[in-house]
């Protein structure tokens, strides 16, 4: 379905555009160096990088990093960074994260205030 693992150096270059996309299209307004996400992607060891990408040579559509917080009685995905280059791509990686009801009780997402998920 196009999810695969994050392929460290091979993946930034095409993670970095996939970056400024979403920055043009205007959902941020800071534009990723090479160096910002190698700093961000250093972080990446205690957890799994999700990468949506349909093609080998195809652009990536969107990135998750998760790690996972397990109690007792509960464990939760906890989605640390993520990245979508449209609303259909966020909906793919909300899909991915929900495909996982079997290994998670629950999942936290920080989203921005004014996104509409009605409208996703």
């Amino acid at each position: 379905d196009g999810f695969r693992y994050y392929n460290g150096p091979a993946d930034d270059r095409a993670i970095l555009e996939l970056r400024q996309r979403e920055c043009r299209s205007g959902q941020c307004d800071v534009e990723t160096t090479p160096d910002m996400h190698a700093a961000w992607s250093g972080n990446w060891g205690s957890g799994v990088c999700f990468v949506d990408q349909a093609s080998a040579d195809g652009p990536i559509r969107g990135y998750a990093f998760v790690t996972e917080e397990r109690k007792a009685d509960s464990a939760t995905l906890i989605v640390q960074e993520w990245s979508a280059d449209s609303p259909e791509s966020l909906r793919r990686l909300l899909s991915l994260f929900g495909s996982m009801r079997d290994q998670y009780s629950s999942a936290t997402i920080i989203l921005p205030g004014d996104l509409p998920l009605n409208r996703i």
